[in-house]
């Protein structure tokens, strides 16, 4: 009977990763656009982000205009805006050496009768618009991702994004967008010391590409 092939221990710079997370390392952190549009400079960006590696994410952030929540007519407009954007577009292209597209955009469709009708029926109290505008807002997090990356100092990487120094940025404005609308999502690693700096490279790049695969980075070309 052939021996059972299994596969080969992690290298011990890479297993002790597991042993120096801290609680920060283990969750999701979040920064609205305007706040990092606020001041692109590296060191604004240095009080706003925590320095080291991070897996993250760029995603679409909803905001109510401010007259929503006190105009019917403002936040209905807003709200059928909202189910009216596609959450994908990807435009003309090569999927695969086989596969080719002529354009894809997947999103909601307009309202039905009756859930217009129970949307109108909401805007008319303070109420009922503050419900559906907080609603909206918490559910940014569910949103599908622009782009996935990671890096060795998430402020130094980001400044290179809202500065228009990389390819996705570049990418971004020749379709006609920009970084602004968009939130930013972060992972923080674990530090230097844990690892060789390509150890902890491949690390990044593993979890970029899981997070990819779950998260639908329409910008991300090839991860890793």
């Amino acid at each position: 009977m052939a021996a059972a092939i299994l596969p080969p221990d992690p290298p011990p710079e890479i297993a002790c990763f597991s042993h120096t997370l801290e609680e920060d390392h283990i969750r999701w952190q979040s920064e609205r656009s305007s706040a990092l549009l606020n001041d692109t400079s590296l060191r604004a960006l240095r009080d706003l982000l925590p320095p080291g590696p991070a897996v993250y994410v760029w995603r679409e952030g909803s905001r109510a205009p401010r007259n929503a929540l006190t105009s019917p007519s403002s936040f209905l407009r807003w709200v059928r805006e909202e189910v009216r954007e596609p959450l994908v577009v990807l435009e003309p292209g090569r999927l695969t050496h086989w596969l080719t597209i002529d354009k894809l955009i997947a999103g909601p469709g307009p309202l039905s009768p009756l859930k217009e009708q129970t949307l109108h029926q909401l805007a008319q109290s303070p109420k009922g618009r503050r419900l559906v505008i907080d609603m909206l807002d918490a559910a940014n997090q569910f949103r599908p991702a622009i782009y996935v990356g990671e890096t060795g100092d998430l402020p130094v990487r980001i400044h290179q994004h809202l500065s228009n120094q990389t390819d996705f940025a570049r990418r971004l404005l020749d379709a006609g967008r920009s970084l602004e609308g968009l939130d930013l999502s972060f992972f923080r690693l674990p530090g230097e010391g844990t690892a060789s700096p390509e150890q902890a490279r491949q690390l990044r790049i593993l979890l970029e590409d899981l997070i990819t695969g779950v998260a639908l980075g329409t910008f991300v070309e090839r991860p890793g």
